[in-house]
Parts: C-alpha cells; sequence; structure tokens
C-alpha cells in the first residue's frame, strides 16, 4: 500500500512540475515582414522572409537581427532571422545577375524592422 501511494504520489508530482513548466515557456514567435513596409519585433521573436531565386539575394544592414538559419525549398530561400538586440534592421533584398543598363533600384526592394523590448 505504502509503494502504491508513493508512486501515485510521483507520478502527480511529476506532472504538476511539467505543467507549470510548459506554462511558464515562451512561445516561438514567427512574423513574416512585408516588402517596403515598417514591421515591429520584440527581442526574442524570429522573422521569416522568403525569396525566390529569381528575386535573388539578400543583404542585411544593421545589428538588431541575427540570421540563424537559410534554407532552399523548391526555387525559394527562407531566411530565419532573430531579434537579439534593440533598434533598427534593414534587409535588402536584390537580383543576384543584372544585365548591362539595367536599373538595380528599379529591381530591389527592402524589410524595415525595429525591434524593441
Amino acid at each position: 500500500m505504502y509503494d502504491d501511494l508513493m508512486r501515485t504520489f510521483i507520478t502527480y508530482g511529476v506532472s504538476a512540475v511539467g505543467a507549470m513548466c510548459l506554462a511558464c515557456a515562451g512561445t516561438l514567435v514567427s512574423v513574416r515582414p512585408r516588402p517596403e513596409q515598417p514591421t515591429t519585433l520584440h527581442v526574442g521573436e524570429n522573422a521569416v522572409v522568403q525569396v525566390s531565386e529569381r528575386e535573388g539575394v539578400i543583404g542585411s544592414a544593421g545589428s538588431s537581427l541575427v540570421l540563424l538559419k537559410r534554407t532552399h525549398q523548391r526555387g525559394v530561400t527562407i531566411y530565419l532571422y532573430r531579434a537579439v538586440k534593440i533598434g533598427n534592421h534593414t534587409l535588402v533584398v536584390a537580383p543576384e545577375h543584372l544585365q548591362n543598363g539595367q536599373c538595380i533600384s528599379c529591381v530591389t526592394y527592402h524589410y524595415f524592422l525595429t525591434v524593441v523590448q
């Protein structure tokens, strides 16, 4: 009987601790910014940007975001950034291969991100 009581107590105790850990854990938030639109992120949130191979490569200006992962799927490159510091950050998407005389500013677009606490 004592063993059954202890087993029940331990089972409920472990379940309660597990539930409290899950309740206190932060949720992972991912934001999909839009080109040429200001986007606000909180420190710890993620930004997911998808760029087609045709659109080119992504560049970055600022230190508020850190690139976590870059993956390629079916002609699309997916960039996953984490907001690590309060401030402004700009992502620039420009084509890799321009033809002579082609206007680069006509085919380049930006993601304007502000990271807050």
